[in-house]
């Protein structure tokens, strides 16, 4: 079975611990903006469902119930109430609910795939992958637009916490080869970061917007990395034998 598990660390790799065990099969996880709990995907036990893991105690509990189709991506707003998160039925849906689950409603539908949503810090609008393109919804009038090139894929888009930019992983049609990626809200100013580095898979902001942490996938696994955007610099966080992916950083801890 699926023996992913998620782990906590400092910024550079250091004080690695478990926080939730393999036991669950897990993926996708995003910080809870006050930083003391972790969402999660978990396939335990059926079709995949969102939870969530207190950071002190390990505790873990439901958080958005799996339904007959699955839930997945989890996503909190930056004032932490409300959730974004993909409902797999047709294609798969954008939903948002309140931050402990309740009264989701439907952002973003359109019968083909919705994926990977993450919230503009004002929390007005959402990005999130349309089909292979990068796409902004409004969460009040559920309008949306498409924002990077049709001519290639789009994936794990990420709005940089000061709103500027969102960054995703950008590549040829029918590629892994991924590169990262950063343009304005509106579509605007693309370019690429790193463009020596063309095996990336996923990424993430840190809180002060000068960082991404993001994964490579590199033989015979992957490991994660993090760029510092004022020089390109990019330093290898994490070293073992087994696959790092899915990087989230955690707000500063009071």
């Amino acid at each position: 079975g699926d023996k992913s598990r998620i782990v906590l660390m400092k910024p550079d790799g250091s004080r690695r611990r478990i926080l939730v065990p393999a036991e669950f099969g897990v993926q996708s996880p995003a910080w809870r903006p006050a930083g003391r709990a972790v969402a999660f995907v978990s396939s335990r036990r059926g079709n995949p469902g969102i939870f969530l893991a207190d950071v002190e105690t390990r505790r873990v509990q439901r958080l958005v119930a799996r339904g007959r189709t699955g839930r997945g991506d989890p996503a909190f707003s930056a004032d932490g109430r409300f959730i974004a998160y993909t409902r797999w039925f047709r294609g798969s849906d954008i939903l948002v609910a309140r931050a402990d689950g309740s009264r989701p409603r439907v952002v973003f539908r359109d019968g083909r795939p919705n994926t990977q949503p993450t919230w503009a810090p004002d929390g007005t609008r959402i990005a999130f992958v349309r089909n292979t393109r990068v796409a902004v919804v409004s969460v009040r009038t559920r309008r949306a637009r498409l924002l990077s090139p049709g001519d290639e894929w789009a994936s794990s888009p990420a709005w940089a916490p000061n709103g500027r930019s969102i960054a995703f992983v950008r590549r040829p049609v029918n590629s892994d080869r991924g590169r990262l990626a950063v343009m304005r809200p509106d579509g605007s100013g693309l370019r690429n970061l790193a463009p020596h580095l063309q095996d990336v898979v996923d990424l993430a902001w840190s809180p002060d917007s000068r960082w991404l942490v993001f994964t490579r996938r590199i033989s015979p696994d992957s490991e994660v990395f993090r760029l510092r955007l004022s020089d390109g610099a990019v330093h290898k966080v994490t070293r073992n034998s087994i696959s790092d992916y899915d990087p989230a950083w955690g707000p500063p801890r009071s």
